[in-house]
C-alpha cells in the first residue's frame, strides 16, 4: 500500500516537473498557433510522456538499492 502511494506521488511529481520544464520551450518556432487547444494538448501529452518515463527511471533506479 505504501509502495503504491509512493509510486503515485513520484509519477505525479515527475509529470509536474516535466510540465514546468516544457514551459521554457519556444513553441512558436514549431507550431502555427501556440494559443490553440491543440498546442496546449500537445504540451500536456508531452509532459505526461516525459514525466512518466522520468518516474519509471527514478523508481527503477531506486529499486536497485
Amino acid at each position: 500500500m505504501v509502495s503504491a502511494i509512493t509510486q503515485f506521488f513520484v509519477i505525479i511529481t515527475c509529470i509536474a516537473f516535466a510540465w514546468w520544464c516544457l514551459q521554457v520551450v519556444r513553441w512558436d518556432i514549431f507550431l502555427k498557433s501556440t494559443l490553440s487547444n491543440q498546442a496546449k494538448m500537445l504540451q500536456v501529452i508531452l509532459s505526461i510522456i516525459l514525466g512518466y518515463e522520468l518516474a519509471r527511471f527514478i523508481l527503477e533506479y531506486a529499486s536497485l538499492f
